[in-house]
Order: structure tokens, then sequence, then C-alpha cells
């Protein structure tokens, strides 16, 4: 199921630790129900921090996702997240 807002806003009354992914994007939700925003990388083997939910939105998350996937694909160096 893809990710909207309503998703998000779902995860941070969970009240536990948890870890979501989709298409390289992965959230972090605190038991405080923060969301943190991570771009999943394979070389290096570290995932690169995008920032923080809701000031990093999710619609943004994704396109920086896009953005550094693309960025790979052309052989550029768009390195700008986090």
């Amino acid at each position: 199921m893809a990710w909207t807002e309503s998703t998000i806003k779902s995860w941070s009354k969970l009240k536990k630790r948890t870890t979501k992914q989709e298409n390289n994007l992965i959230a972090n939700v605190s038991k405080d129900g923060n969301i943190t925003w991570y771009y999943q990388r394979q070389r290096p083997l570290s995932d690169k921090r995008i920032g923080t939910h809701p000031e990093v939105s999710l619609k943004e998350a994704k396109r920086l996702v896009t953005e550094q996937k693309a960025s790979k694909f052309l052989g550029t160096n768009l390195d700008r997240v986090g």
C-alpha cells in the first residue's frame, strides 16, 4: 500500500518504535510518534538522513529519494540530501 499523509499520521499514534520502508524511503517512528526520513543507499552501506516529519513532508521525502535514484542512474552527484 502506498503511503499517504493519513498513513503517516496513524504511525505517530502507535506508541512504539517501528521502521517502515517503501521504495528506498525509510521512516523511523519513535515511541513519541516522531518520524525521521532516511534514504536507503546500496553503496556506501549506510542510510542517508533526509529530515523529520512535518518539516520534510512525505511528498518532499519521496521527491528527494527519486532525485537520488535518478542521480545514481545518470552518474551525477546530487548528494544534497541531509
